[in-house]
């Protein structure tokens, strides 16, 4: 890969920790000093080591029994991995809020992490990738590269901070990180993809099945992109074979919740790619007929995939699927990538396959 146009970035993500998000209170500890700041920056409370609670209350955030208020403040600590809930540990700070409830008065906790952004690839790494398995250096490189790409990517199209969970992506804390994982980081540290000077939905998945998928075919990006155009992939072998049953409630509730009425009476394929993945699905019901993305289906009947190979409908309107592959088909499949690394081809190599036409860029960090 050639090189292409250099690309600026503050050099910290935001991390919505979704698991502490919520009414509940959530132990938290700080180890050595630390320090409570408004959003002006001006100090609330300082001390060295907590360990207490943080408790959504109407009157906004409590921290053990001293009231923070109801606009964001920010936690942190001068050591490095200093803040722990519950059973996790973070690098970087935790800016805190209450969020409104059905009465308008403050009910729910909002945690954001924020931390620089190469912590939070290594987090990505280790949430995403089995990064102690022999022979990964060079796959946990490429997916260093496109979780870099992706984070900034979504950033910049949202605004928002980022979910830790695969929604976004699977963020772990430090108690996750392997040496091999902080090595893989450390080796491609500030790169990313981009195309035709813009940074890439740089999408990727578990296990595709063979063949790679089109983004804006399976309704991931309104315009084609060539690094997303998909690619066949020698290295997915013997991919992964499910099969699932679909309760005959589960499909009468996605009839009813896309305005087909209260059952499906048809459902078949008037679109597929190359590789046999379901695109475009026709649905049939009472009051309405309609197409879909496989993508929808996946995702309402949660099955691991959109490569559908026999359906059975079973005498209580249930519906038996036999398909292969795992994930959205988009981007870089992670077992091949995994095959590849360990047949001897370079994180390059690995990026160029699943990317074709995208450049390997540097990303410069803002000061």
């Amino acid at each position: 890969m050639a090189s292409s146009p250099n690309f600026v970035s503050s050099g910290s993500i935001s991390v919505r920790l979704t698991e502490f998000c919520g009414p509940d209170p959530v132990e938290l500890e700080m180890r050595g000093s630390w320090n409570v700041k408004d959003a002006d920056g001006s100090i609330l409370l300082a001390g060295s080591n907590f360990r207490g609670w943080l408790t959504p209350d109407p009157t906004g955030v409590l921290l053990g029994a001293r009231l923070l208020g109801n606009k964001t403040c920010t936690l942190s600590t001068d050591g490095d991995a200093g803040i722990r809930l519950r059973d996790k540990t973070y690098r970087g700070e935790l800016q805190i809020k209450t969020t409104r409830g059905a009465s308008g008065l403050p009910h729910d906790l909002d945690i954001v992490l924020q931390l620089p952004l190469e912590d939070y690839v290594l987090g990505v790494l280790c949430g995403e990738m089995p990064s102690s398995t022999p022979g990964a250096e060079e796959a946990l490189r490429a997916q260093a590269v496109v979780a870099r790409t992706w984070a900034l990517w979504k950033t910049n199209l949202s605004g928002k901070p980022l979910r830790d969970t695969p929604a976004d992506q699977k963020f772990v804390g430090v108690d996750f990180e392997t040496q091999a994982a902080q090595r893989a980081v450390t080796a491609t540290e500030g790169l990313i993809l981009a195309h035709a000077g813009e940074l890439i939905p740089a999408f990727f998945h578990a296990d595709c099945g063979g063949e790679t998928a089109n983004s804006a075919a399976v309704g991931f990006t309104k315009r084609q992109w060539a690094p997303l155009s998909g690619v066949k992939d020698a290295n997915c072998i013997s991919p992964f074979k499910w099969s699932r049953t679909i309760p005959a409630s589960t499909l009468d509730s996605f009839a009813r919740t896309h305005g087909l009425g209260n059952w499906i009476s048809r459902l078949q394929a008037s679109a597929r790619d190359s590789g046999g993945r379901w695109l475009k699905i026709e649905l049939t019901g009472p009051s309405a007929r309609g197409p879909f993305f496989g993508e929808d289906l996946r995702t309402g009947f949660a099955v691991p995939s959109a490569l559908w190979q026999k359906l059975t409908v079973l005498a209580d309107g249930s519906l038996v699927i036999a398909g292969t592959g795992n994930g959205h088909g988009v981007g870089l499949c992670q077992k091949g990538a995994l095959n590849a690394a360990q047949k001897g081809h370079d994180y390059r190599e690995i990026l160029k396959h699943y990317y074709p036409e995208s450049l390997i860029s540097t990303l410069y960090i803002n000061s």
